[in-house]
């Protein structure tokens, strides 16, 4: 069971991996504290230490600094700049992302990336919205009609939204597809064709069985009617959609922000560049992987992270609860801040149960990423390439940059991205010293320290 794994080590992957849902991110307008000092970024040449902090500690793209005696607690985030040897490639930026942080180092990471040709991005895709190349569950009539049915799933998310915009419904996916966000297009170009390689019907009103809308899969004889999987499959015989779907409701990570008095990542950063381009697997394909290898941790963990599990919800309603008292929220702020400076580190060093799911999770969609970094290459028409995923995927893509395409690390920027004053807390700094203590030991435990 999660619940008898080390709470840190959870911490460490609800923090710094990517949300996993099937829902489409729209942007809230959540609030949170500003950061007790500005969040001016620190270029530091490789192989140059920086010398004004009193203290750091951690891994190569997350640090934990002290400043002033100890006063501020600073979790540091790292960009790096990759140069190619082969004269004509573009010039690829590593940022790393935690997925809640202050207001203040999104912007910074918004800014930085905006001004690339090409940002490939962190977003596990909604079911059935993958690409094709990366399917792993064959080419039977079971799986055409799972990922029908996801896709019929798909665009009733959409049209959700489209009417919350406009009040209405859109005659057509035509007109559909000229109201979404420019990152759902192509999500929508997959999913308007079914399993089987037939335009989805689309059917509003009195032509619906719904009332509303329907969308209907033809199946696999691609006309009406039809028995097993040649039936019909109708989105109003699925259940109804759920908030997390709607992107109304993302779950343990948005509580987890909340409880710290920090943002989500979806809520603060917009994906809607045209340069912009979701560089990941879809839930299906993910779970396609883990396949009979999903024993009960694994199947929980990508429920908690999904939001969809009864360990999110009576997760999600302790950091409620957490975040409603000022000491409670002062230990999640020091635990936060002790885990994130070392996700890379624990996620390394998943436990035995979990090790293959970590697998899939870091490095398959890794592996995605770098297909697109080798596309955008052969097509020389990028000058340079931003790459912003959680800090526990920079090391794996930096070693396969490196011994791939020829990269090197060329500079690396060190972001604030949560600062703590712990002269601002209402515990004492003797109490605050002896929690940090135990949360150390207890992250050197899990790391193998003495």
């Amino acid at each position: 069971m999660l619940i008898s794994m080390p709470c840190h080590f959870l911490l460490a992957v609800i923090s710094s991996l990517g949300p996993v849902s099937s829902a489409v991110s729209s942007p809230s307008t959540n609030s949170a504290p500003s950061s007790a000092l500005p969040a001016t970024p620190r270029t530091v040449p490789v192989g140059v230490a920086a010398t004004e902090q009193s203290a750091e500690k951690g891994g190569p793209y997350l640090r934990l600094v002290e400043r002033e005696d100890g006063r501020f607690l600073e979790l540091e985030v790292a960009i790096c700049t990759l140069t190619p040897d082969e004269e004509g490639a573009p010039e690829i930026m590593l940022a790393a992302a935690v997925h809640i942080a202050e207001p203040s180092f999104y912007s910074e990471l918004q800014g930085a990336l905006d001004s690339r040709d090409l940002v490939l991005f962190e977003s596990v895709r909604p079911a059935g919205t993958g690409r094709a190349m990366y399917d792993k569950e064959g080419d039977s009539d079971e799986s055409k009609v799972r990922i029908s049915r996801d896709r019929l799933r798909f665009l009733a998310v959409l049209l959700d939204g489209y009417f919350d915009r406009n009040n209405a419904y859109p005659a057509d996916l035509d007109q559909l597809a000229a109201g979404i966000k420019p990152e759902e297009v192509e999500l929508l170009k997959i999913a308007r064709v079914d399993g089987f390689g037939t335009p989805v019907v689309f059917s509003l009103g009195s032509n619906s069985r719904r009332g509303k809308f329907d969308l209907i899969s033809l199946g696999s004889d691609q006309t009406d009617g039809g028995s097993g999987a040649a039936a019909d499959l109708f989105f109003s015989d699925q259940d109804p959609l759920k908030a997390a779907e709607l992107g109304k409701d993302f779950g343990i990570q948005q509580d987890l922000a909340t409880a710290m008095g920090l943002v989500f990542q979806l809520d603060a950063m917009s994906h809607s560049g045209h340069q912009w381009r979701n560089s990941d697997l879809a839930v299906d394909q993910i779970q396609a992987r883990l396949g009979v290898d999903l024993n009960a941790e694994k199947e929980e963990l990508f429920s908690l992270l999904s939001g969809e599990s009864l360990l999110a919800e009576i997760s999600g309603s302790v950091l409620r609860f957490v975040g409603k008292s000022k000491i409670g929220k002062a230990a999640m702020m020091l635990v936060g801040i002790e885990v994130l400076s070392r996700a890379d580190q624990l996620l390394q060093n998943a436990p035995d149960e979990l090790a293959s799911l970590m697998g899939v999770l870091l490095r398959d969609r890794n592996r995605v990423v770098l297909d697109d970094v080798r596309t955008a290459i052969e097509a020389g028409e990028v000058s340079n390439i931003g790459i912003v995923y959680g800090a526990a995927h920079m090391t794996d893509l930096e070693r396969r940059l490196r011994m791939t395409q020829g990269y090197e690390v060329s500079a690396k920027t060190w972001n604030r991205a949560v600062t703590l004053d712990l002269d601002g807390l209402p515990i004492s700094r003797t109490q605050i010293n002896w929690f940090r203590s135990q949360i150390q030991s207890a992250l050197e435990l899990e790391l193998g320290g003495d």
